[in-house]
């Protein structure tokens, strides 16, 4: 089980989880669907970063709060995001699979995480499965990413909701320690 902290009542553990990927590969649009279950196709950037609250009241595990930082990409907001890597019980680095650009860029976070959260487990989240004309860059390159760097790995759509639920319930067992281990 990862760190986390006890919330007000005691009752539930709460998990501080970064959300980091170049700017426009929808990191918002993810959280956005899942949170409020819609899709927001108007790209707003993300100054700094936003925090959204998702409570899970798991069937077979534990409840759980995730609190889900959502990082602004561009290079300007990088040293704003020093103050929340301390608490980071995982790093979710979310890449756009119509975006070779993007997935090259996950090398920088990747080494931002080894260098100051190296606990922190690690997911790998391909936006825009639903793309496939369009896509850039294959499940299988992901997922052999994703294997060498020990990380859960999944590819999503926040137009089409595909895989959001399991994305999240993965995270959150994996948060209380009831995910077998990579």
């Amino acid at each position: 089980m990862l760190k986390g902290s006890k919330n007000r009542q005691q009752s539930e553990r709460t998990f501080q989880v970064l959300v980091v990927g170049s700017p426009g590969c929808g990191k918002s649009a993810l959280l956005h669907r899942a949170v409020a279950d819609e899709f927001e196709p108007a790209y707003l950037q993300t100054i700094g970063a936003d925090l959204v609250v998702k409570q899970f009241h798991g069937e077979d595990f534990d409840s759980c709060t995730l609190d889900l930082w959502c990082c602004g990409g561009a290079e300007r907001y990088r040293p704003l995001l020093q103050q929340h890597y301390d608490e980071a019980d995982v790093v979710m680095m979310v890449y756009d699979m119509t975006s070779r650009e993007s997935f090259t860029e996950l090398t920088f976070w990747y080494n931002e995480r080894m260098r100051t959260m190296p606990d922190a487990h690690l997911f790998l989240v391909g936006t825009k499965a639903d793309d496939k004309a369009g896509q850039e860059i294959s499940t299988e390159d992901s997922q052999t990413q994703a294997t060498s760097w020990k990380a859960d790995h999944v590819t999503v759509s926040a137009k089409t909701g595909a895989n959001i639920s399991d994305l999240f319930r993965r995270l959150a067992r994996r948060c209380l320690g009831v995910a077998p281990a990579l």
